[in-house]
């Protein structure tokens, strides 16, 4: 039996936009809220983080030493190990 309803061939199906997930529900008002938060806190800290370590480095004279340099490497190692050991810990408590 032919199409009868004037789209030919053609299967009009809905699409989903760009950057809509399929099945992904939708973000609630709270989990934005939460996500906000969280932003002017991480902003927070890292400004003044930013801002202490520019009064530190200000105030005390820095002296330089080739002995420093296997201080960067340790710091990145140590960090990436906190990180991979927390990276299943999710904020609220829960582990995923």
């Amino acid at each position: 039996m032919p199409d009868t309803n004037a789209h030919g061939d053609a299967v009009a199906q809905a699409q989903p936009g760009p950057g809509a997930a399929s099945g992904a529900p939708p973000v609630s008002a709270e989990a934005r809220t939460d996500e906000r938060r969280f932003r002017v806190y991480t902003f927070a800290v890292l400004s003044l983080g930013l801002v202490a370590a520019f009064a530190v480095g200000s105030w005390l004279p820095f002296h330089w030493d080739d002995r420093l340099l296997w201080i960067g490497p340790v710091l990145a190692v140590a960090f990436l190990l906190a990180e991979q050991l927390g990276i299943n810990v999710d904020v609220r408590g829960a582990v995923l």
